[in-house]
């Protein structure tokens, strides 16, 4: 991969690597009785001194969900929010897989598709390559390490909870659209995602309408499911689904993030909302 025109997340890892061609340090592989399956799930992190980074989830079921930021030349003020990644995952006793991590890029408005081998210290660290497929020929995989040391202001362990979700969120979409969502104490969910013409005037709202709701594997994790409604226009009546989290530092707004799928993984949405 040409790194000086790479876009989405091979921008933020090129940051970390540093234009060395490579990944950090060495592998680290789990150890522990043979007998007790050690996988990967537990959040992890990416903090790059150009203001770019990854958050990334590992669930229960091995499922991978991350955002990413980039630096600031290309992303919004402070380098943030460039898109998201989603894949099926498979992990065991130190070895993780993704045989097609979808990467949801609003910088270029494109899907690209990778496939992700990892090696893993459960709740510790990743060292990952990620070896591009589409839109681009392959190319040779680009190594990082994400670590649990690096995740702020957020617990995986943590029971998700009604509360800290409940009430109203203002935020973006993407990276064009603004709005916000509003979440009832039993986490039905409204919300409204408006978009600008050349001129600065709204072009259009699209409301939707669905649950939030914590995630039934006691973690801190939302599952999401939306139904667009009026105003969506040819997306009218379409499902997406996702799962969200709540950032909550101990001075300054709480963050709600979520990551959001139609039902063929070929579109994908976000939403970051601040209160």
């Amino acid at each position: 991969m040409n790194r000086s025109k790479a876009f989405g997340l091979a921008a933020t890892l090129a940051a970390a690597l540093g234009g060395c061609g490579g990944g950090g340090d060495d592998p680290v592989v789990a150890t522990g009785p043979a007998s007790a399956p050690r996988v990967a799930e537990g959040a992890y992190a990416l903090d790059n001194d150009d203001g770019s980074g990854i958050f990334l989830l590992v669930l229960e079921n091995d499922q991978l969900w991350g955002v990413y930021r980039l630096p600031p030349a290309t992303g919004r003020a402070g380098g943030e929010h460039g898109g998201f990644v989603q894949g099926n995952g498979s992990s065991r006793d130190g070895n993780y897989t993704v045989a097609e991590l979808r990467d949801y890029n609003f910088l270029q408005g494109i899907v690209e598709t990778s496939s992700l081998s990892a090696t893993y210290a459960p709740r510790e660290r990743m060292d990952i390559a990620i070896t591009p497929v589409t839109p681009t020929p392959p190319a040779p995989p680009y190594q990082y390490t994400v670590t649990a040391a690096a995740v702020a202001d957020y617990d995986y362990d943590q029971p998700a909870n009604a509360a800290a979700v409940a009430g109203q969120w203002p935020g973006f979409f993407g990276r064009t659209e603004t709005g916000g969502i509003e979440v009832s104490e039993q986490g039905a969910v409204r919300g409204v995602a408006s978009g600008f013409a050349p001129d600065g005037s709204i072009a259009y709202s699209c409301e939707f309408s669905g649950s939030l709701r914590a995630r039934s594997s006691g973690r801190n994790v939302y599952d999401a499911n939306f139904t667009l409604g009026n105003g969506c226009g040819s997306s009218d009546g379409e499902s997406i689904a996702g799962v969200g989290f709540v950032t909550a530092p101990s001075s300054g707004p709480s963050q709600l993030v979520l990551m959001l799928l139609d039902d063929s993984r070929s579109a994908g949405r976000t939403f970051v909302g601040q209160r």
